[in-house]
């Protein structure tokens, strides 16, 4: 069965996150994502990055696997990956998931 989509004022709100995740310094890329991985809004290198927008989002529900139950509600909010040359904060709130991708100096 299809998903309903979600309300305009989603994305309206996913769309006043992205702009505040580009002001973030050294970003390169940006991404806002509902609670199953599917981009809401995105820019920069992250621009309709599905395949990083379902591996970020498999990520961070197997870091919350790692956790408590109890743990989940009151202590991931945030996760970052780094690699050499560039990482990824991901942060949880009000049923979206936010990406931001930055260079690392």
């Amino acid at each position: 069965a299809r998903q309903p989509l979600p309300s305009p004022f989603f994305f309206d709100m996913a769309a006043a996150a992205l702009t505040s995740l580009e002001s973030v310094a050294n970003q390169t890329g940006a991404m806002v994502l509902d609670k199953d991985g599917n981009i809401l809004k995105s820019s920069g290198d992250l621009t309709d990055a599905q395949s990083k927008a379902k591996s970020i989002t498999r990520a961070l529900f197997d870091s919350a696997g790692l956790l408590e139950a109890s743990e989940v509600a009151q202590s991931l909010h945030r996760v970052i990956v780094a690699f050499q040359n560039h990482q990824f904060a991901v942060t949880v709130a009000d049923s979206m998931i936010f990406v931001v991708q930055t260079n690392v100096q």
